[in-house]
């Protein structure tokens, strides 16, 4: 009975008038904004300088190419009439193949040939350059053009001179070099503050044209000192967007030391977009952070 007269009393209250009691409404969060910090920093990666036993060097893939084990990647010699030969050699064959499947020269591409043969010196060039461009005006056949391009082949010499140069190991191929292919992912490990500034302070070595780079593996590294209010919230493993120029990606965080001087040394890593990071050395970054206030 007493059960039955709470209960009608409770039912009852709104009509006589009283509001039952309001229960607490929980404050809202706000969501943590991402943060861009920026910093200044190196790009490392494992790689090594190529050299062969000649003067001059002639490289067969193209710049952020990924070569095999063992594949030849240039041609080298201490004569420039053997690289021009085998240069001629390599394009005389490139044509060959387009003949062969029928596809029509460009005169726009004759042109450019052209020009390039004309600003080198190069005489051989020049008298190709000009077929080419005669072929795509005029439409020579793809009989006649392979018919002329073997017989230029047939009038090299059968060895040129120049000898091969092969990956010692598989990666990714560039004929730009900076001096500072010394800098390793080994020498990021327990790195301090004070070992990035020294890293920062490094000196090219002279680089020149007779060489190649290779860069072994699939991650690079960016290292950047940055403010330890930021680098305290960073666990190694965690992942960040990563800006650097020309390209975005995701870094894993590496390590994150101690501070010195109200900033930490902090390196991160990647598997994205090696090709496109290629040149790229001391540069500024973007770093997207979860949470907290931007720099000032």
């Amino acid at each position: 009975m007493l059960l039955l007269a709470a209960a009608a009393y409770l039912g009852l209250r709104p009509l006589l008038g009283e509001e039952s009691p309001a229960l607490p409404t929980p404050e809202p969060t706000a969501a943590a904004e991402p943060v861009t910090v920026e910093a200044g920093g190196v790009v490392i990666r494992q790689e090594s300088v190529l050299r062969g036993e000649g003067e001059y060097m002639l490289p067969l893939l193209p710049d952020g190419a990924r070569a095999a084990a063992g594949e030849a990647i240039a041609l080298v010699s201490d004569e420039p009439a053997a690289i021009e030969a085998a240069r001629t050699r390599l394009r005389l064959s490139s044509e060959l193949a387009a003949a062969v499947s029928g596809a029509e020269p460009e005169p726009e591409g004759a042109l450019s040939a052209l020009a390039a043969a004309r600003a080198s010196g190069d005489c051989a060039g020049l008298v190709s350059g000009a077929q080419d461009l005669g072929d795509a005006l005029f439409g020579t056949s793809r009989e006649l053009r392979a018919a002329r391009l073997l017989s230029e082949l047939a009038a090299l010499p059968e060895s040129d001179g120049a000898a091969e140069l092969r990956a010692p190991s598989a990666g990714l191929v560039t004929s730009k070099t900076d001096g500072l292919e010394r800098l390793a992912p080994g020498l990021l490990e327990d790195l301090t503050v004070t070992g990035l500034a020294e890293l920062m302070r490094s000196e090219p070595e002279k680089a020149g044209d007779d060489s190649l780079r290779l860069v072994s593996g699939w991650r690079w590294y960016f290292a950047a000192p940055l403010a330890a209010k930021y680098a305290a919230a960073l666990e190694p493993g965690e992942r960040v967007t990563l800006t650097l120029p020309g390209l975005e990606v995701s870094a894993r965080v590496e390590s994150v030391s101690e501070p010195e001087g109200g900033r930490c040394a902090v390196v991160l890593s990647s598997t994205e977009a090696m090709d496109a990071a290629l040149e790229l050395r001391f540069c500024e970054a973007c770093l997207s952070l979860d949470g907290g206030e931007p720099d000032p």
